[in-house]
């Protein structure tokens, strides 16, 4: 069995992306086969009777939750992400209240429902968040030097590519790669995916971010259920920004 390549990875992700869709060729089925065989020791037991989140934003005006049924994808809502192909739903559900409702990407002053949902039986989950970037990662993630560190390279810019915040601007080709690992994956037999939340998240009586934003994908739909909901209000969102050195331009010098 051949081992994760990094390199492997990055032409999985561009092909599928612009020469591949539906019959792939036996370098990329290759690369699947080696995540598969890599994934076996990435596995997170998800127990039942787990509590996890989803959010809806309310329509505006209405402060009252969702039913219990709005609480789940709408069936052939026509609709994709970056786990769930077109028309084809999965339950995206968050660790913490306050995951779920940035993820649901409300403006400021907007009422978000925000249901707990029971895990009704214990899942086995593909845990994308098992290899956590350190210091010699930002130094060397292009250039691994042992079959291990290529294992757990690809592995963390798997995981980045499940979590990259989607927004309107994103090209559906960047669905692609990650919708097609999510399927070989939901075909191995697992029952979802656990990937990093990459939004700077506070709980509701924390004043800094403590870092355990978790998203989880099930691919069943069924496997949980929607137990109780509360209503929250977006005070307000905050960006954090930084001036780039060296790319000022003085538009009035420009000749014309």
């Amino acid at each position: 069995m051949d081992k994760v390549k990094l390199e492997d990875f990055w032409h999985f992700l561009e092909s599928t992306k612009s020469n591949e869709r539906h019959f792939l060729s036996d370098r990329n089925f290759k690369f699947l086969d080696a995540l598969y065989e890599s994934s076996k020791s990435r596995v997170k037991i998800i127990p039942k009777g787990s509590v996890y989140y989803r959010a809806r934003v309310n329509p505006a005006g209405v402060d009252t939750p969702y039913d219990k049924a709005e609480m789940k994808p709408v069936p052939n809502l026509q609709a994709e992400g970056r786990i769930n192909p077109f028309n084809l739903n999965v339950l995206y559900l968050a660790n913490r209240p306050e995951v779920c409702v940035a993820e649901s990407r409300p403006a400021d002053n907007e009422s978000v429902t925000v249901a707990a949902f029971e895990i009704l039986s214990d899942l086995r989950l593909v845990n994308l968040l098992q290899d956590r970037p350190d210091y010699y990662w930002w130094f060397n993630q292009y250039s691994p030097k042992t079959d291990e560190e290529n294992e757990s390279f690809t592995w963390i810019e798997l995981n980045g590519c499940f979590s990259k915040p989607v927004t309107s601007r994103d090209s559906r080709l960047n669905y692609i790669p990650t919708q097609i690992i999510s399927e070989y994956f939901k075909m191995k037999g697992y029952d979802g995916v656990i990937y990093h939340s990459q939004f700077d998240i506070k709980g509701l009586e924390q004043t800094v971010d403590d870092g355990l934003h978790e998203n989880i994908a099930l691919f069943d739909l069924d496997v949980s259920e929607a137990k109780s909901a509360k209503t929250y209000k977006v005070k307000r969102r905050e960006i954090d920004v930084s001036l780039l050195p060296n790319t000022d331009i003085d538009y009035s010098s420009t000749i014309k």
